[in-house]
């Protein structure tokens, strides 16, 4: 996503933004036009679930500990792809795995 530094008003979506990269450019033409209109709604509507959505979150190891635990044997593959990432880039995940073994 190509974006001005101080405004959201300037995003443009690109072929990297959608997972496999495989979108029309006509419907990335549609999308980007509905954006330059600040048509959320018609932007919402023609995202196809490619779409790879970002966001940056801050949180604390407490919230995470909980959310770890909530998912860790979730049946939706995604939890486990995030439960991994948590065990993988943690520094304490121990912390972690500790808190749920005395549950």
């Amino acid at each position: 996503m190509n974006m001005d530094e101080n405004s959201m008003s300037h995003v443009h979506l690109t072929k990297e933004d959608f997972e496999g990269g495989d979108i029309p450019d006509s419907l990335l033409s549609l999308i980007n036009s509905a954006v330059d209109d600040k048509d959320w709604y018609r932007v919402k509507q023609l995202l196809p679930e490619s779409f790879l959505q970002r966001r940056i979150v801050s949180t604390n190891y407490k919230v995470l500990r909980n959310v770890y635990a909530q998912r860790q044997n979730h049946r939706l593959p995604e939890c486990h792809v995030f439960c991994d990432t948590l065990r993988n880039g943690l520094e304490h995940f121990d912390y972690l795995e500790n808190y749920n073994e005395g549950k």
